[in-house]
């Protein structure tokens, strides 16, 4: 529970009246950081974001909080090449994280808002005043008086241009004359965020000694040795995803992660671009191994749910030095051009039987 709170404040000049409230929501976890603190900490964190990764070069594994690799593969690297796993990252040479999780938590740090606050014990002379000013307000929801009274000892935040605004018999019992310059924080429901803002906390203390590695160079480390796909797996996997069997869907792609996405990468992101009305909310399928393929793809800008012209895309950018890839890509796109084309016209149609594709980046 936070030890700050904030409190409104307003006089109703037409009933004549102070009111004083505060919402449960938003003094849920709030706490407030120090601008150079915060402000160097965001740019420690763009900074992690920024970092290439590494093979794995320590033998005390950390992937933790943060890290969404499958546990079960993890555990056979790690036996296999007789490395250690930790659950402290304090102890750990190696972390392993997901970059979007980073990318949350940097993101969670540019939500804070600035602001210039007076921090106030809040004291039982202070709560009393206040009560004061609440038994005159007929309108006072009933248990609002033992809500301010379990303030007393936590610290009250108040914005400066609001500190003013207070009545004059509260100021002068208050009697602020210092302002610092923070940024505000609210912490309701961010646990996971706050744990893993704990990991970055500890490697950058200790980042000489600790390596990074990325979830998605893991996870083809993982799969490296994986489940080639050859003609006749693939199409065991088409059966399987347009099955109208929910736990069909699920194996497919609990078997999806086995394979060896970094050789048939390409291939996987095409299957699950056909089937990806497959996976939409509602449907059932969001398990871990749909996240595991999900971030794979996303952290290469590879957005296998979006319809073939997102999703050719990026599929172009990811593969721009692979002309077999490009080759296969651009048949793609063709067939669903002239899907597009086909439902058009009368006794002919439109087809495009050969063409040149190129990337552009978009004009603003």
């Amino acid at each position: 529970m936070s030890k700050f709170f904030k409190l409104s404040y307003q006089y109703n000049s037409y009933q004549q009246y102070h009111q004083f409230s505060f919402s449960w929501w938003y003094n849920q976890g709030l706490e407030f950081k120090e601008v150079n603190i915060l402000e160097n900490r965001v740019q420690d964190v763009k900074e992690l974001l920024e970092l290439p990764g590494s093979d794995i070069n320590g033998e005390i594994i950390y992937a933790g909080k943060g890290s969404n690799v499958p546990r079960h593969k993890l555990k056979s690297y790690i036996e296999e090449n007789n490395l250690k796993k930790t659950s402290r990252v304090q102890t750990a040479n190696t972390i392993i994280f997901d970059k979007k999780e980073i990318e949350e938590v940097l993101n969670y740090y540019k939500r804070a808002s600035k602001g210039e606050f007076a921090f106030v014990n809040f004291t039982k002379e202070i709560c009393d005043v206040i009560i004061s000013y609440l038994k005159s307000n007929k309108s006072m929801y009933s248990n609002f008086e033992d809500e301010i009274k379990n303030k007393i000892g936590k610290i009250w935040a108040i914005e400066k241009d609001k500190y003013y605004d207070l009545p004059s018999d509260l100021k002068k019992i208050i009697n602020c004359t210092e302002f610092k310059e923070c940024y505000e924080m609210h912490n309701y429901r961010t646990q996971k965020i706050l744990d893993i803002c704990s990991v970055i906390d500890v490697y950058l203390e200790d980042k000489d000694t600790k390596s990074i590695v990325w979830d998605d160079y893991m996870l083809e480390t993982l799969n490296s040795e994986g489940i080639e796909l050859d003609a006749e797996y693939l199409e065991t996997f088409h059966n399987m995803l347009k099955s109208n069997e929910t736990s069909d869907t699920q194996l497919a792609l609990e078997m999806l992660t086995n394979i060896n996405l970094e050789k048939d990468g390409l291939s996987v992101a095409l299957l699950l671009n056909e089937y990806r009305d497959k996976f939409g909310w509602g449907t059932g399928t969001q398990s871990q191994a749909y996240k595991i393929l999900n971030k794979y793809f996303s952290s290469k800008g590879i957005h296998w749910k979006d319809d073939f012209r997102a999703f050719s895309a990026g599929l172009w950018n990811y593969y721009a030095n692979d002309n077999k890839a490009k080759e296969i890509i651009g048949g793609f796109v063709q067939n669903n051009i002239n899907k597009y084309l086909n439902r058009a016209g009368d006794k002919f149609v439109l087809q495009i039987d050969n063409f040149n594709l190129s990337l552009y980046k978009r004009k603003k």
